[in-house]
């Protein structure tokens, strides 16, 4: 045993000679650190030099870190590399130089720092001693090729019987960087990167209470420079990132990215409660394909996600640019399930405002969770804004309000059509409909009843086929399973109006319609649709019995016809309404 903190030399054999000027070491054999080494030492100007030549293990090498990190990391690799060393003893210093091309190791760990047993990486360690510094000072050199490259400077701690700790330093991975003034400071120029598989290796666990302080070393800055960046789940591309750690642990960053733009600040989360999140960016971009991985992000137990606070001037979901957002969230415990509460949301941009709130809950009995979503639409635009939803060219004008409490199981991006359930309250006003194509928003081709001219031959072509002009929409529904229903679709306009009742499948995109066209509306009709809208319990039927009795001769003016089929191929027929009965005869 040289000294307690270094393994034992075990089976050792050969010569060792000394007297009162110095010792020498002409070859010995042991075994060290898993393999086998061979040791030739000197006495030299007052200095004990060491050269030692041999193989070693992961395993064996794991004693000689002090660090869990770097202890994780070894446990990652297996075999066996061979090594040279030469030391220089003077007093209590200590001066080593080792190299390796660890050929015949197996490293199993993330992009970039995987190797196969027949890759060669030539690995290089310098610890250079400053002996006439006060209190004791060393450099630390650690290279690997041209993809790591390590340089600390070191200070004794004061009271700590000779631990050093890191002054200052820089660990660059992918291209070299400069000591910075104060601190750990973290360099990465990459490709790639995927910080899910480099969590598990680098966050404190269980044995980090075990290492003190050796093993609560953390970066103070990082810079980064990464072609493609996997956070969670979710890729950035074109990354640069600046962060730094402030005394209080928390950190500061600024990130420019094709996604996102703007400044974050994070603190770190306890055992009982999770981090939070602040961010404040020029713009925030989901792309189509990340929608998934953002929903597993958001599904991560209440430890790991942390309370959201956002603020993008611009966001895009999708395709779809949808304005200034404001972002509340956070994962809550609640029973035995945890709950993902959105506190605020609320979007805004010159067509329209969204403002909401909601929970994504875990079902009981199910693995899935539930998406309740309470939400208001003020619409200043009608056109612009399905404009920004993809759906554009479908209505021109037309402002109003769109209520909703919706639920579904399933991802707060994409809605479980099948599981739908809520209610829906449309409130608009001076719009017209256009002739869009039927690919485009087919549920708007429905309420625009631009099927009954292709379908049918009806005196009021004009009005529909070229787009209905309305003054008022007015209409409650039901969603049920994902089958919306209502009773009271009125539609208002200078030369027509339209009632509809009935049911649509939003999954199956298919309906079945009631639906009544009045083609000349006058101040004293009018008047008895507003009635309508004020009580719509009363449903279309009894509406054109007070209509007729009222306006005889507007029966033969109105048209009455029933819609089925898919929103892509209507059928359209009209409507029977069945004669009443006769009344039976009384006698006696």
């Amino acid at each position: 045993v040289l000294r307690s903190d270094i393994p034992a030399l075990t089976a050792a054999t050969g010569r060792l000679d000394f007297n009162q000027h110095g010792m020498r070491i002409p070859g010995i054999n042991a075994g060290f650190v898993g393999g086998q080494e061979h040791i030739e030492a000197g006495t030299a100007d007052g200095a004990v030099v060491v050269n030692v030549t041999g193989s070693a293990t992961p395993q064996g090498l794991r004693r000689l870190v002090d660090t869990a990190v770097a202890r994780r990391i070894l446990d990652s690799a297996r075999g066996m590399a061979r090594y040279a060393v030469a030391l220089s003893v003077r007093g209590r210093s200590v001066e080593v130089h080792a190299s390796s091309d660890l050929t015949g190791l197996a490293i199993n760990l993330p992009e970039p720092l995987g190797k196969a047993p027949s890759d060669a990486l030539a690995l290089r360690v310098d610890l250079v001693p400053n002996r006439d510094a006060t209190p004791m000072r060393d450099s630390v050199h650690v290279s690997a090729g041209n993809l790591v490259d390590v340089q600390l400077e070191r200070v004794a701690d004061a009271g700590s019987d000779g631990a050093m700790r890191i002054d200052r330093g820089v660990i660059s991975i992918g291209s070299p960087s400069v000591l910075p003034e104060a601190g750990l400071l973290v360099h990465l120029t990459l490709p790639r990167l995927d910080t899910d598989r480099w969590l598990p290796l680098l966050q404190a666990g269980p044995e980090d209470a075990s290492a003190g302080a050796a093993g609560a070393v953390a970066p103070d800055l990082v810079a980064a420079h990464i072609d493609k960046l996997w956070i969670s789940g979710k890729r950035l591309d074109n990354v640069v990132l600046g962060a730094s750690r402030a005394a209080d642990g928390s950190w500061d960053a600024n990130i420019e990215a094709d996604q996102t733009s703007g400044s974050l600040h994070w603190v770190s989360g306890t055992r009982s409660s999770p981090g939070h999140l602040t961010a404040r960016l020029a713009r925030l971009t989901i792309p189509e394909s990340a929608r998934e991985g953002v929903t597993e992000v958001l599904d991560a137990p209440v430890h790991e996600l942390p309370e959201l606070d956002v603020v993008a001037d611009r966001f895009v979901l999708g395709s779809s640019d949808l304005g200034h957002l404001e972002l509340a969230a956070q994962n809550s415990r609640s029973g035995r399930s945890n709950t993902w509460q959105l506190k605020r949301l609320q979007i805004d941009n010159p067509d329209g405002h969204i403002t909401g709130s909601g929970q994504w809950e875990r079902e009981p009995t199910s693995r899935k969770r539930r998406m309740t979503l309470s939400i208001t639409l003020d619409i200043v635009d009608a056109g612009n804004l399905l404009g920004r939803f993809g759906v554009a060219g479908a209505i021109k004008n037309g402002k109003g309000r769109l209520t909703a409490n919706l639920s579904w199981l399933g991802s707060p991006f994409s809605i479980d059509y099948p599981t739908l359930s809520g209610d829906l309250e449309l409130k608009a006003e001076k719009g017209q409909f256009l002739k869009a194509d039927p690919g485009a928003g087919r549920l708007l081709g429905v309420m625009s009843l631009q099927s009954l001219p292709r379908r049918i031959s009806l005196d009021f072509r004009d009005i529909f086929s070229k787009g209905f002009a309305f003054d008022t929409i007015h209409a409650t529904a039901h969603v049920t399973n994902g089958v919306l229903s209502t009773r009271d679709f009125t539609m208002i306009g200078a030369n027509a109006s339209v009632l509809i009742e009935g049911q649509t499948d939003l999954q199956a995109e298919s309906q079945n319609l009631h639906v009544v066209v009045l083609p000349e509306v006058n101040a004293g009709s009018a008047s008895v649709l507003y009635a309508f809208l004020v009580n719509p319990a009363v449903g279309i039927g009894t509406f054109l019995a007070q209509w007729v009795l009222r306006h005889p001769l507007s029966k033969i003016f109105s048209y009455e016809y029933d819609v089925t089929g898919s929103w892509a191929e209507p059928q359209v027929k009209r409507h029977e309404r069945s004669k009443p009965e006769a009344p039976e005869e009384k006698t006696g």
